[in-house]
């Protein structure tokens, strides 16, 4: 059975949602351009669509094309930024604050020590957050080298000499389950780091060229494996046209990419989203670098056959999004798309995209978590009420962590399947084993039924302490 899509443009937005971010309170931070003073962000909250304030950041901040991720407490951490009229880029970070609600939540911390537009920010294991690439100047271009770690206890950011490199912007950072970090492209050149001597380890081919615009998610954090699809290979391609293949790394234990089913529609500028039985749907973007050229059907990866199936023909978006489009995993099993530039029309809306386990289901509503630790400690079990369906069974649990996307890259997105088995009508379920399966923060917790149909709403919960 495909997905569906919710009536057209029945999401109206303050501006395009460039920068999407789920907060840990329910509700969606998103903005798009600023300007040298000031970024206008505003707050869409899902059960009151007509109220979306806007929150100045104030500060001379242009947050537009930054870097963000979520810290530990929920707090949202941005790196960078637009270009200054000197021709740099900007070294500022700043925290969103959800808690200060609603007074305003923006606050500057201390500047990077490099110059940074467009780069990747990943949560690490401490709770600490380390800051890769980035262009310092676009003319002559000139990029940002060298790693920081955000440290928000002392507010302070050390520069990692040792593991200079250069990167492409906005590179696919992931924890990997051993505690390394791993650079996933967008280069066809893909890397280990070491972050116990800040190192590199040698080069793993990914198979996949070199694609600018393509998109890449972590579908399994337990073992640490990575999907890399779509794009725009740049060698020998002058046309800029998308490429349709699609690999999967292995992870640590098997740390080798393998090519699996090519998607039936080539896309660039796309997103995909892990969705809470483990697919993942790739949504948007376009077969050439114009917006005459855009996909409107999404496709839905499954890592249990390495294949895609795509929605028909009239299953397609009302909108365009490619470029500085975004998606999101909402908690109740829909997936929000927003922004994206449209022949140079400002996409000031979304639309809800509902998969295939929403289609034919109506005992779902039955799916309803009770009882729902509000923090889950590593390594241990916990039991969760679980209101029973006749006739059927829960299978599986997962938390999925909560969205920082932008530029087809979710800085923040994971799956990690949980250890679960049924016990006296309850579900019991282990957290994560540790930190660098499940960077300490805050996650989606879902439970499925033997159909791979997801609770009726996900419950939201912190993973470490």
């Amino acid at each position: 059975m495909p997905g569906s899509w919710e009536p057209a443009n029945s999401i109206p937005m303050q501006h395009r949602a460039v920068h999407l971010v789920h907060l840990k309170i329910g509700k969606y931070l998103y903005w798009a351009d600023g300007s040298p003073s000031t970024t206008p962000t505003a707050l869409y909250d899902p059960s009151e669509t007509n109220q979306q304030p806007i929150y100045q950041t104030g500060q001379n901040l242009n947050l537009h094309c930054c870097g963000h991720c979520a810290l530990p407490d929920g707090r949202i951490l941005t790196a960078g930024g637009e270009f200054a009229s000197n021709g740099k880029a900007p070294k500022f970070a700043a925290i969103f604050d959800s808690g200060s609600l609603p007074s305003n939540p923006w606050t500057r911390v201390a500047d990077m020590h490099e110059n940074r537009w467009y780069p990747t920010c990943t949560l690490l294991p401490s709770g600490k957050v380390a800051v890769f690439a980035g262009w310092v100047t676009i003319n002559p271009v000139s990029t940002a080298d060298t790693p920081e770690v955000y440290d928000p206890g002392a507010d302070s950011w050390s520069l990692m000499t040792s593991a200079t490199r250069v990167q492409e912007v906005y590179p696919f950072m992931f924890v990997m389950p051993d505690g390394r970090l791993f650079d996933a492209g967008p280069h066809r050149d893909t890397f280990f780091l070491d972050i116990s001597t800040w190192t590199w380890g040698s080069t793993i081919d990914s198979i996949l060229p070199h694609c600018a615009d393509s998109s890449a998610v972590m579908f399994d954090a337990v073992a640490g494996k990575v999907l890399k699809a779509g794009g725009a290979p740049v060698a020998n391609n002058p046309t800029g046209a998308a490429t349709d293949m699609a690999v999967v790394f292995a992870g640590p234990s098997s740390p080798t990419w393998t090519q699996v089913g090519n998607m039936n529609l080539a896309r660039r500028d796309h997103n995909m989203v892990v969705l809470p039985d483990g697919k993942v749907v790739a949504l948007g973007g376009c077969a050439l670098p114009t917006p005459q050229s855009p996909v409107m059907r999404a496709e839905v990866f499954d890592p249990a056959t390495g294949q895609w199936t795509v929605d028909p023909v009239g299953v397609e978006m009302a909108t365009p999004r490619w470029y500085h489009s975004t998606a999101s995993l909402m908690d109740d099993g829909r997936v929000m798309t927003a922004g994206g530039n449209n022949a140079g029309v400002v996409c000031e809306n979304a639309q809800y995209y509902l998969p295939a386990y929403l289609q034919g289901n109506p005992q779902r509503s039955q799916w309803v978590l009770n009882t729902v630790p509000q923090v889950m400690e590593y390594g241990v079990e916990y039991l969760i009420s679980v209101l029973q369906v006749e006739g059927r069974h829960l299978k599986l649990a997962a938390l999925t962590r909560l969205t920082t996307v932008t530029h087809g890259f979710d800085q923040d997105q994971r799956y990690v399947p949980l250890k679960f088995e049924m016990s006296g009508g309850q579900a019991k379920v282990t957290a994560p084993a540790n930190a660098a399966v499940a960077p300490p923060g805050y996650y989606l917790l879902w439970v499925l039924d033997d159909l791979g149909v997801p609770c009726l709403r996900a419950a939201y919960v912190r993973v470490g302490i």
